[in-house]
């Protein structure tokens, strides 16, 4: 978030103002969790969960994060009813979960699921930490993460992942400190029009993309100590309505897009 736009960060974590997720974002928790479910069950019992069970999971799953922290509904989306999007929320999250353990959950061996880690800073960041939960360690020592997406990704999607890169580095240093190169993957469940699809892109972390993460690390602390937080660029596709809860009370957002006619323009 701090990367993407630093006032979106000041008013969430500064501020405190929080605002609920987006259906998108309620649709993907619900097909993380029976993921997890799923890839407990690999580890410790060595077999999937029925189906049924998964799909019965993401909905109580989506039901629980709607109910705990709301829904951030567009103008669009109201009009439409909750009720209705959130039948059509769940109705959703089964259809990709369903792929997901058709697809690609067959072909993981777990050897960690939801694995929790902390790492501590260098001086001068001595007082900070980085910290997260990765998804998934395979057996192969390979960093997963699962996303959900309404269109097929491109490949800069593995290969920029800032995520990705941290949790390879707390893979790194906390378990494999002699290797300098982490293999990583992140799935991709689509829900296209003629059906959900399941997708998996691999890439690798080394010590050099390490280093970058963790210098973007330390200009992002500056900043926060400095209290200097830059807005994203109104060109920047996050930067709406659609994908930012603050958008309509920020300073830095145009509220309305006009374009100036030009005598002899054409479209």
């Amino acid at each position: 978030m701090h990367t993407r736009c630093g006032e979106q960060w000041r008013r969430r974590y500064v501020e405190g103002e929080i605002i609920p997720p987006g259906i998108a974002a309620v649709t993907g928790t619900a097909c993380h969790s029976a993921r997890a479910l799923n890839m407990h069950a690999k580890l410790e019992q060595h077999q999937p969960l029925p189906l049924p069970v998964l799909q019965d999971a993401a909905r109580d799953a989506l039901n629980r994060a709607w109910e705990k922290e709301g829904v951030r509904l567009l103008d669009e989306e109201r009009n439409v009813g909750e009720d209705k999007l959130r039948g059509q929320a769940i109705d959703k999250a089964v259809r990709l979960v369903r792929c997901d353990a058709q697809h690609l959950a067959p072909t993981i061996q777990p050897l960690q699921v939801e694995w929790p880690w902390t790492l501590d800073l260098p001086e001068p960041y001595q007082d900070w930490s980085l910290a997260g939960t990765i998804d998934l360690i395979e057996v192969e020592g390979r960093v997963r993460d699962l996303k959900t997406a309404a269109k097929s990704p491109s490949r800069q999607a593995v290969q920029s992942s800032d995520q990705l890169t941290a949790y390879a580095l707390a893979y790194q240093k906390m378990v494999q400190p002699d290797s300098s190169v982490i293999d990583v993957a992140l799935d991709h469940l689509i829900d296209l029009k003629q059906g959900p699809r399941a997708a998996t892109q691999h890439d690798v972390r080394t010590v050099d993309d390490f280093r970058v993460l963790l210098a973007r690390v330390a200009a992002a602390i500056d900043s926060i100590r400095k209290g200097v937080f830059l807005p994203a660029r109104r060109t920047d596709w996050w930067c709406s309505r659609r994908w930012c809860g603050y958008a309509d009370t920020c300073r830095y957002f145009r509220q309305d897009v006009r374009y100036p006619e030009t005598e002899g323009a054409t479209v």
